[in-house]
């Protein structure tokens, strides 16, 4: 039996407030988000990061919200094996040249601190060919 919208919301209430509160509730334009798609390991936020969780929680399968929910996450500089890559990532006209190379260099770093993470280098879901 699929969930009503107000079910849906009810029943992953407290996944979706944690996913925003890991964005300080709205995110930043340009911050990369992780797993903001199944099939992108990373991603810049374009819009409001509300509006994508609310997406996940109203439209996508019930069985995949909570997984969803718990991988979406902004990246947060730091990293000392990063910081060449974060600082022409910062420069305003080289976002989209520079993601590729950024998704390289830190989908190891990120996969081996969270071994439990089902992504396989491609999908979030790997046993799911299509959607977002």
């Amino acid at each position: 039996m699929e969930l009503t919208t107000e079910e849906r919301y009810a029943r992953f209430a407290d996944l979706r407030i944690e996913a925003l509160k890991r964005f300080g509730g709205y995110g930043k334009i340009g911050q990369i988000v992780l797993f903001y798609y199944h099939d992108s390991f990373a991603v810049p936020l374009i819009g409001r990061i509300i509006d994508r969780i609310d997406e996940i929680v109203e439209t996508k399968p019930v069985d995949q919200i909570p997984t969803r929910l718990k991988w979406i996450q902004p990246y947060i500089p730091g990293d000392p094996r990063m910081v060449e890559i974060d600082a022409r990532y910062a420069e305003p006209q080289s976002k989209w040249n520079v993601l590729a190379e950024w998704d390289k260099l830190y989908q190891p770093i990120f996969l081996n601190e969270h071994p439990d993470c089902p992504w396989n280098g491609k999908r979030l879901f790997p046993n799911e060919e299509q959607g977002s």
